[in-house]
């Protein structure tokens, strides 16, 4: 939902094959990071910054990560069965 949300705040289109490229790019990233070849403030300040110039052809600042990861906090979804669990605690 967050990606979305980007994407289309950003006047892109959020489509599957976009969404698909996105994950498999940032997941490459994570690995990175646990292989030690880059830090999560490497990670953060270059995902979108590379992903937006490779893949669409835009320049964007360091500062849509942060966007990013303010959509992640607020757009949410409860899991199946999450609430009947927490009434239950």
């Amino acid at each position: 939902m967050a990606l979305t949300t980007l994407f289309e705040k950003h006047g892109i289109a959020p489509t599957p094959s976009l969404v698909a490229a996105y994950q498999r790019y940032n997941t490459s990233l994570w690995y990175q990071i646990e292989a030690g070849a880059l830090t999560k403030d490497e990670l953060f300040a270059k995902r979108f910054v590379t992903f937006f110039k490779e893949q669409l052809g835009q320049t964007v600042g360091p500062e849509v990560d942060q966007e990013y990861l303010g959509y992640l906090g607020t757009q949410h979804e409860l899991m199946p069965g999450a609430m009947a669990m927490l009434k239950q605690a």
